[in-house]
């Protein structure tokens, strides 16, 4: 829930930016109040999902927010790179998380994805691939998925907008 969320802003806050003053407060709470709208906004459209939305979530989740909030973190264990640590760019990032977790920008659920019975086995050893990278390479491997999701971002909301425009021409 927004606990563990919240529980990820304390943490790099208090890693990075908890001399800072007002402007680190300010970020951390942004972060924390969009948490909260986003997982309101969430229960209130649970009623009335739209047709057209049923692969996609409206703007990125509470929980994969929290996961990209400690980027900088992993950042900075992995390759200990200080400009990860600055205050204005931990601040920067959590607000643009925040951001991100209220916008409208569609990205994918994964609600209806069904694999192809061809698929299954290599699916299967990617899973597994990934799991022995989670053991042997953990920060790579958080940084890896990051990205990956990050990345998936523009896709989801390009693809989001092809279907939306297909199923609008098709209806008239």
């Amino acid at each position: 829930g927004s606990s563990g969320v919240v529980v990820h802003a304390l943490g790099v806050f208090a890693w990075a930016v908890q001399d800072w003053g007002k402007i680190a407060w300010v970020a951390r709470l942004f972060f924390a109040v969009s948490i909260a709208l986003r997982l309101a906004r969430c229960d209130s459209e649970l009623q009335n999902p739209a047709d057209d939305a049923a692969n996609y979530f409206t703007g990125i989740p509470a929980p994969a927010a929290s996961f990209l909030v400690l980027m900088p973190i992993v950042i900075d264990l992995e390759f200990g790179l200080e400009v990860v640590r600055q205050a204005s760019y931990v601040s920067i990032w959590l607000v643009l998380i925040g951001a991100g977790a209220v916008s409208t920008l569609p990205s994918f659920a994964g609600k209806k994805l069904k694999l192809p019975v061809n698929t299954v086995l290599p699916v299967l050893a990617l899973v597994g691939l990934l799991g022995a990278a989670i053991v042997t390479e953990p920060w790579l491997t958080y940084l890896a998925v990051a990205t990956v999701y990050i990345v998936s971002l523009p896709i989801a909301a390009i693809r989001f907008t092809r279907e939306k425009s297909a199923q609008n021409s098709s209806d008239t």
